[in-house]
């Protein structure tokens, strides 16, 4: 098994802007890490560069504290679970469970032998002797699994392998990995943009957004006690009501002044009360999770009001979207930073590694292949927009009802104004 260590890891492909930059992690020996994050925030490429397929901009990759920068792909003892699976088209799906251990020089009976025990492991005995196209999505994938721990890799790499699948195999095949790689005590860093995904899957979830560590911690931690305003957004179904609202303090007492005329009040022995009391007049966001939301409030000193504008159906509860004249913040662009260009200095080192790759290689890089510059913006983004809640299956009110909703302000986080929270409890 191996231990992997991350040291500001950066990542540029066009010498201008990083897609990874500064990225420091340490996975420990046997532990299930998700790597977690929208498209394009760099996830991929941190799994790539630890496989050996991305080179390295900057930093230092190790794997049992060894340096691993400049050890090739084939010789750093990981295995790598693909997306599409990729799988060998013209090999059956025994020839693609044994070919690495055919390329390792054993022997074609034990190669065989260990490929129909695998395959029995994995549901797919009754398909050794078919090719990858006769197969369905998630045959496909238990093959590329298959063929991944026939080697007894020291750390397994997955890109986000059960994306193209339905939801029902996606949930099967998603408890079969999890209970596969905990038997095998094997490292597995794991990349998906599926919050199911990894708070079922991980041990800890690493949070990551425009090529930088936003978050890391168990499941539990990243979900109840978000460092980021964005973490919080990120997380949970439905999302989470950011609410924008301004600190008055007086006399020891702090409230938190909403729009519409609405309020929220801290208790004096809130220990958040104490945290505020210094940030009197200033802008923050209040982060409300649905169900922390209870209807017909009125009687309750912490409510907020509005007009139901729309209830969907689920089933088990209806999920209501209420007009009450509050701002709401944006999660994807609060305190979202200016994208860093890379220095002079670091872009001639840039092209010099390039042009060295390229003769190694014979891949082009041109240079003006550049990525897009992100946004601008590093303070909330207000919008109009409707409070989401959770209501239960029998609830009597209809679209156009006036409600009023208490909030449970023990379940109410809050961040400063570029999204960083202000009550963290410490982990």
């Amino acid at each position: 098994m191996s231990s992997i260590r991350l040291d500001s890891i950066s990542k540029s492909y066009d010498g201008e802007h990083f897609a990874v930059n500064k990225f420091s992690l340490s996975v420990a020996d046997g532990e299930f890490m998700v790597l977690l994050g929208p498209s394009g925030c760099g996830k991929s490429t941190v799994l790539r560069m630890m496989a050996g397929l991305e080179e390295i901009t900057a930093g230092e990759l190790y794997f049992n504290e060894v340096f691993a920068n400049y050890i090739g792909a084939r010789d750093r003892g990981v295995a790598m679970v693909f997306q599409s699976g990729a799988l060998y088209p013209n090999r059956t799906v025994r020839g693609n469970i044994t070919f690495p251990l055919q390329m390792a020089g054993e022997k074609p009976e034990e190669a065989n032998e260990k490929a129909h025990q695998l395959a029995g492991v994995l549901g797919i005995q009754q398909t050794l002797d078919r090719l990858p196209q006769t197969l369905s999505g998630g045959q496909r994938q238990r093959v590329a699994i298959g063929r991944a721990i026939v080697r007894q890799p020291s750390a397994f790499l997955m890109d986000e392998p059960l994306s193209n699948l339905d939801a029902a195999m996606r949930t099967e095949l998603r408890q079969e990995i999890g209970a596969m790689t905990r038997d095998l005590g094997i490292t597995t860093v794991y990349v998906t943009h599926d919050q199911v995904e990894a708070l079922t899957l991980a041990d800890r979830i690493a949070v990551m957004r425009d090529g930088r560590l936003e978050d890391v911690g168990t499941p539990a931690e990243v979900f109840d006690d978000p460092a980021t305003a964005f973490v919080a957004g990120f997380l949970g179904t439905p999302r989470i009501n950011l609410l924008s609202s301004s600190v008055r303090a007086e006399g020891g007492r702090v409230s938190l002044v909403l729009g519409g005329g609405q309020a929220l009040h801290l208790d004096p022995d809130d220990r958040r009360t104490t945290l505020l009391l210094r940030r009197g007049g200033e802008e923050i966001v209040i982060g409300v999770r649905s169900d922390a939301l209870t209807l017909d409030g009125e009687a309750q000193p912490n409510r907020v009001s509005g007009r139901l504008r729309t209830l969907e159906y689920h089933g088990h509860q209806w999920i209501a979207y209420v007009e009450t004249g509050i701002e709401m913040v944006n999660p994807d662009l609060v305190g979202r930073l200016k994208p860093e260009r890379i220095s002079t200095h670091s872009r001639r080192s840039f092209w010099r590694r390039a042009a060295r790759a390229t003769k190694r290689s014979g891949i082009l890089h041109r240079r003006d292949q550049t990525r897009a510059a992100l946004p601008e913006t590093s303070a909330p983004t207000h919008r109009r927009a409707d409070l989401v809640v959770e209501l239960h299956s029998s609830t009597p009110h209809v679209p156009g009802d006036q409600v009023s909703f208490a909030v449970d302000m023990t379940r109410v986080y809050l961040f400063d104004r570029h999204g960083h929270r202000i009550d963290r409890v410490a982990r």
